[in-house]
Order: structure tokens, then C-alpha cells, then sequence
């Protein structure tokens, strides 16, 4: 149950995971019917599950023909979408609609696999043409910031007062979390304690903006609560899990 609690699905709901020695909220896909509507973010944060894929390069690849090097060097120049689909005749509002429709294609697929209700995919259908209609066009990729992803360097730095630069450094001379936290006078315990009750304020956020159930966001704070006890205070680093 808890494997199927925590499958890795880009563009729904929120999930829990402890990988290589770091707990992260993601969003993902639940096994049951709830979704989060934060799929429906543009930017980087629709990926597809095998690719790792941004919608809009998806379509600006798939329909328009543009290589992803094409259109990373057009961010990088400061061009945007909309430039690059100009230069195929396709207008901004065709963009648009293509990224809305292949968006929509993914959620009814969703649908079709159990995974999200029809009530959910209408609600994240009607929420994604709002934000594509006002979408400026912009082609730059958020990056994931360690210091954010990462809650057990969150607590480090902003409870602990640890740099990013001396986490790493101890990470690479093999020093554990609890090494770290010790020299602030934290035990283990302590420190687990700071990520779980960060964590599930995380979560209770989630609850209240309607993306999460109540009941998944217990089963999920139960199971970040026993990924905890396991945690050896590993500091290792360990990319997203797709």
C-alpha cells in the first residue's frame, strides 16, 4: 500500500518521499481518486512521466517542429513562445489551445485510469485555460532549488542557522544531518521531529486549498512519520524521483 501511495505520476496531488537520505514533497498522482489542482501550473511543474517533459516544449518539439536546443537558446536570448510559434505561422492564441488541448488529453487519461474524478478534471481543465490565457508567453524553466526541494537543508539552514555551503560540505565528508544537528545541541529525534512537523504543515496547506483530501494527507503524514524513524541522517543527495 504505501508503494502505491507514493508512485511518482507528474501533475497531481502531493506526495511524500524519502529517497537516499531526504524527505520531498512532490507533486504527484495518489492512487486513489483525489488530484491536486497544482497540475495545472505551467511552467515546469506538468511533467510528463517519462519524460520529465515542459508542456510547452512538448509542443513546441511535437507540433511545431523546434528542437529543445532551439528553444533553450531562445530563452536564454529572452525570446518566448510566442516568437518561436510566429515563426511556424501559428498565432499566440493557437499556442495556447495546443498546449490546452495536449494538457487536457493527459488529464482525461487520468481519468480513464482511475486516477482523478470527472468533477476534479473539469475543475483542473477550466483552471488551466485560465492560466494559459494568461500566460505571456515566457519560455524560462523554474529550476528546482535544493534549498527549497530539500526540507531536511530547509531545517538546517532556517532552524539550525547551517549555511547551504557548509550542509554540502559536510555531506561530502560524509557527515550525517545528526552530526550537524548535534553541534547546535539537537539530537536526532529533535531534528526528525523539525522536518515531520514542517512537512505536515506542508501538507495541512494542501488540505486547505482544497488539493488534498484529509484522509490522504493522514495516510501521508503516517507514512512520513515512518520514513523518519528509518532515517539514518543521510545528507546525500538524490535527484527527483520520477
Amino acid at each position: 500500500m504505501v508503494k502505491r501511495n507514493i508512485k511518482v505520476m507528474a501533475a497531481l496531488a502531493l506526495v511524500v518521499s524519502l529517497g537516499s537520505g531526504f524527505v520531498t514533497v512532490h507533486a504527484a498522482a495518489p492512487s486513489n481518486n483525489t488530484a491536486a489542482n497544482n497540475s495545472t501550473k505551467i511552467e515546469h511543474k506538468m511533467k510528463n512521466k517519462k519524460e520529465g517533459a515542459n508542456p510547452i516544449y512538448s509542443v513546441l518539439e511535437s507540433k511545431l517542429g523546434f528542437t529543445k536546443a532551439q528553444i533553450q537558446d531562445a530563452a536564454k536570448s529572452g525570446k518566448t513562445a510566442f516568437d518561436l510559434a510566429s515563426q511556424k505561422g501559428v498565432t499566440a492564441d493557437q499556442l495556447r489551445s495546443m498546449i490546452v488541448d495536449a494538457q487536457s488529453q493527459n488529464i482525461d487519461q487520468m481519468v480513464s485510469k482511475g486516477k482523478l474524478t470527472q468533477d476534479k478534471a473539469n475543475t483542473m481543465k477550466a483552471n488551466l485555460k485560465t492560466k494559459m490565457q494568461n500566460w505571456n508567453g515566457s519560455l524560462k524553466q523554474k529550476e528546482h532549488k535544493e534549498g527549497h526541494s530539500n526540507p531536511i537543508y530547509s531545517i538546517l539552514e532556517s532552524k539550525l542557522g547551517f549555511t547551504k555551503a557548509q550542509i554540502q560540505d559536510a555531506a561530502k565528508s560524509g557527515k550525517t544531518a545528526f552530526d550537524l544537528a548535534s553541534q547546535k545541541g539537537v539530537t536526532a529525534d529533535q531534528l526528525r521531529s523539525m522536518i515531520v512537523d514542517a512537512q505536515s504543515q506542508n501538507i495541512d496547506q494542501m488540505v486547505s486549498k482544497g488539493k488534498l483530501t484529509q484522509d490522504k494527507a493522514n495516510t501521508m503524514k503516517a507514512n512520513l512519520k515512518t520514513k523518519m524513524q528509518n532515517w539514518n541522517g543521510s545528507l546525500g543527495h538524490k535527484k527527483d524521483v520520477k
